[in-house]
């Protein structure tokens, strides 16, 4: 079932996506859906959490740039295959383990490096933000002679040095 609803977020967005044409994809009435899942709402989160699962993060006992820019790395590359479900993920305020593993990868990570808590927390949000904000610029069609696996590789650089390089050191607005 979550996979045909991913197929349809796939090909015409989650806008499209209705429990109707999910129980027409599968040749059942919408209201067998409604066995597996609560609402409408409740389907796209679990669109989400199974985009979430397809994202390989790094293993944990590697060092912790790699597990970092792994983690980071393999969210984009899971918003690029579900370029219409990446907003779902992000948006979900579902709590399953596949939604939050990225999370935790990172935040373990920015430990590892040194990070209190509280600034590895900001960190990640950071770094998140530069994901989602690459991926939308980049699948928007921007710039479409940019390299944007090695811009994105240079910007995360860029970001990982600033936020770990100072221990994400803040400075008073």
């Amino acid at each position: 079932m979550l996979r045909a609803a991913l197929a349809c977020v796939d090909a015409q967005g989650a806008e499209a996506v209705s429990m109707r044409r999910v129980a027409d994809t599968l040749g059942v009435t919408p209201m067998a859906l409604y066995n597996h899942v609560a609402d409408k709402r409740a389907l796209l989160d679990g669109v989400a959490d199974l985009v979430a699962r397809e994202i390989a993060l790094p293993p944990p006992e590697a060092p912790w740039e790699r597990r970092l820019r792994g983690t980071l790395r393999a969210i984009r590359r899971a918003y690029l295959r579900h370029p219409n479900a990446a907003p779902l993920v992000q948006a979900t305020r579902a709590t399953t383990p596949a939604l939050s593993a990225p999370a935790n990868a990172a935040l373990d990570a920015l430990g590892a490096a040194g990070l209190p808590p509280a600034a590895a927390l900001e960190a990640w949000t950071a770094l998140i933000g530069l994901t989602n904000g690459h991926v939308a610029y980049e699948l928007d069609g921007h710039a479409p002679a940019v390299d944007f696996e090695h811009a994105f590789g240079y910007a995360l650089d860029a970001l990982i040095a600033g936020l770990v390089g100072g221990r994400a050191a803040r400075t008073p607005a």
